[in-house]
């Protein structure tokens, strides 16, 4: 049985710890007499080292954006505090504050929703042609990080790092940049664990493999893949009509979603029926209560669902997940996860604090018998 502590470790995508995962996962899946299908993919692998700007004679550390490309270099500073101050001075090491930085930004062409006024940012960047992007930022509203990347997308062009709010570059003085990032193409899969139904409609059970660099990923979401691997031992023996796809999905983390991207291509290819999607995230924080919200699924049905469970409350609509790209499409969704999460458990996310400390396996081992309790309860109903 694959324990928390096999999966708890750092693993964005395409690492080697990534893999090594990876093949746990298929191993198991294979004793369960489960069919493998390995979906390649085309991802990008990145390293960064120590990178820091110096200006009057004062050094200061810099951490470069999440897959940029390298810079070495001297220019003239501009500070900017409007997206005017970026039309109208190009050429720059531009030094984004906080004004410019306070709202998430989406990778260019984020595929499963891009807002237009993020396409109008990136066109005024683009047009500007910065020597390279220093960005000032303070915490992150969906994960514990503080500073926190504004940029985290390897299809940009230009390079940049991020600081935190601390005053420290004076407007149109001079400055040395040297953000050492660099990135590198490596193949690796996305995996489905296939069980065949007696009709072709699916239920699909899933859970983000990858973790963001710099994080063991406890929470999010090694606790979602070791539900994962419970239910599928909790469903072994039972008789479903449908059939089921138990996805570790390869990419929730990334800018591209790749695994995610190649498995829509892949269900689409083969005209597959999907039922209904469940996507485990972050469940099992400590303290917590199990959670579960509902998209494209009548009101009667959710109270039917939570009363048949013997742990499970209601929870909050959010859309920051593997469901999202299958919500829009209207097909039924259930999402479990830590009913504080918002609250509390999302403060730990993205960073080192996030560590099997955090995690009560008796949480997860609770939700697989209940996730168990729904799958056999929606078997052979047509939500879609």
């Amino acid at each position: 049985m694959i324990s928390l502590n096999d999966l708890a470790v750092e693993r964005p995508v395409g690492s080697n710890n990534n893999k090594a995962i990876m093949d746990l996962l298929c191993k198991e899946a294979q004793a369960h007499g489960l069919e493998i299908v390995k979906l390649p993919i085309e991802v990008k692998s990145w390293n960064k080292k120590y990178s820091f700007a110096e200006s009057n004679f004062r050094q200061i550390e810099l951490y470069p954006s999440p897959f940029s490309p390298s810079f070495s270099g001297e220019g003239n500073i501009t500070i900017c505090d409007t997206w005017d101050d970026v039309i109208n001075n190009p050429n720059s090491i531009l030094v984004f504050q906080e004004n410019l930085t306070k709202e998430i930004l989406m990778p260019l062409d984020f595929p499963v929703y891009f807002p237009p006024e993020h396409k109008k940012i990136y066109d005024i960047i683009q047009a500007a042609k910065p020597k390279c992007i220093i960005t000032e930022t303070g915490k992150h509203k969906m994960s514990g990080l503080q500073p926190y990347p504004y940029f985290e997308d390897g299809n940009l062009q230009f390079a940049s790092a991020y600081k935190d709010c601390e005053k420290y570059f004076v407007n149109q003085s001079k400055a040395y940049i040297e953000i050492n990032s660099e990135c590198r193409n490596t193949t690796t899969s996305q995996v489905v664990f296939k069980r065949k139904g007696y009709n072709e409609s699916i239920i699909i059970i899933c859970a983000h493999m990858d973790s963001k660099y710099g994080t063991p990923g406890a929470l999010d979401n090694a606790a979602g893949l070791y539900t994962l691997s419970k239910i599928i031992e909790n469903l072994k023996d039972d008789k479903l009509n449908s059939s089921v796809h138990y996805i570790p999905f390869n990419g929730e983390e990334n800018y591209n979603i790749p695994g995610q991207i190649k498995y829509l291509d892949y269900i689409k290819k083969n005209k597959m029926h999907i039922n209904l999607v469940i996507n485990i995230d972050s469940p099992g924080f400590c303290g917590s209560q199990n959670a579960i919200s509902f998209y494209n699924i009548e009101p009667i049905m959710q109270d039917s669902l939570i009363s048949k469970t013997k742990s499970i409350t209601k929870g909050q609509e959010w859309y920051a997940g593997d469901h999202a790209m299958f919500a829009f499409q209207q097909t039924p969704c259930i999402v479990a996860t830590s009913n504080n999460l918002f609250e509390t458990g999302i403060h730990y996310t993205h960073t080192e604090k996030d560590t099997i400390e955090i995690v009560d396996t008796k949480l997860l081992d609770e939700l697989a018998s209940d996730l168990r309790t729904i799958v056999k309860q929606v078997d052979s109903q047509e939500f879609a």
